[in-house]
């Protein structure tokens, strides 16, 4: 229920038009902000006793997923965690973040890749239709479910950890550069052009894959804990130190 209103909240305000707005005037997205707050969503990690949700931190993946679908342009996820008393963000805690705006980002990319291929036609037929095509959308597919899980990884412990986050953002790095080749190629020439949307979630695809470490920082620190910690089995490494959290 909840995440249903914060979705219907979302979409009263995050069209294209205004995403377009918010981003040569940044102050025309204070009113998203405000209904934001008023709604109590920045409070979705406190405790009820202090008028929250009672969340655990896994809780707000789905929010901050939905939030990247839309490219919300305000600092949901930074205000509902300093609102539950992370005061300082350092960078796992950034990383983290960005993974999980990534995954919504890469999941409407493919939606909108998906739309496409459906209705264009070629040879009298949807593009859609076509082995290839299909073969190329099944990679997306697979990478925004690697990025969805990788995003609730990051969020998987009571806090952030380096390792946790070094596993989301790597993964949603590394989706990113598959899912924006393949959905640009997919539409032609028409995707990177202004008056197209696809360029808007293309765009900050690419912008959040650079911010807050790249793919070869991240590994570096994911490698070092790797080789640093405890079982040496690498399938039991992943159960002990990089399960997704509960949402619930």
């Amino acid at each position: 229920m909840l995440l249903q209103a914060f979705t219907r909240l979302l979409d009263g305000h995050c069209t294209p038009a205004f995403v377009r707005a918010c981003a040569a005037d940044p102050g025309r997205a204070q009113p998203l902000a405000d209904e934001i707050e008023q709604a109590g969503f920045h409070a979705l990690l406190l405790p009820e006793a202090d008028g929250g949700a009672g969340l655990p931190l896994a809780g707000l993946v789905p929010f901050l997923i939905a939030a990247g679908e839309r490219l919300a342009p305000v600092p949901f996820g930074e205000t509902a965690l300093r609102r539950a008393g992370y005061a300082q963000l350092p960078l796992p805690a950034r990383a983290a973040l960005r993974a999980a705006g990534m995954a919504g980002m890469a999941a409407h990319v493919l939606a909108m890749t998906i739309a496409h291929v459906t209705t264009r036609q070629q040879f009298g037929r949807p593009l859609a239709a076509f082995q290839a095509i299909q073969q190329q959308l099944a990679l997306m597919a697979e990478d925004v479910a690697a990025a969805t899980l990788a995003a609730h990884i990051g969020f998987g412990g009571p806090g952030f950890t380096p390792e946790r986050s070094a596993a989301a953002k790597l993964r949603a790095n590394e989706a990113a550069v598959r899912i924006i080749a393949i959905a640009h190629q997919l539409h032609g020439a028409i995707g990177a052009t202004n008056e197209f949307d696809l360029q808007l979630w293309t765009g900050a695809l690419s912008a959040a894959r650079l911010a807050d470490g790249g793919e070869s920082h991240w590994a570096a620190v994911l490698a070092r804990h790797r080789l640093s910690a405890a079982p040496a089995d690498s399938a039991a490494y992943i159960r002990t130190h990089l399960q997704p959290g509960d949402a619930a």
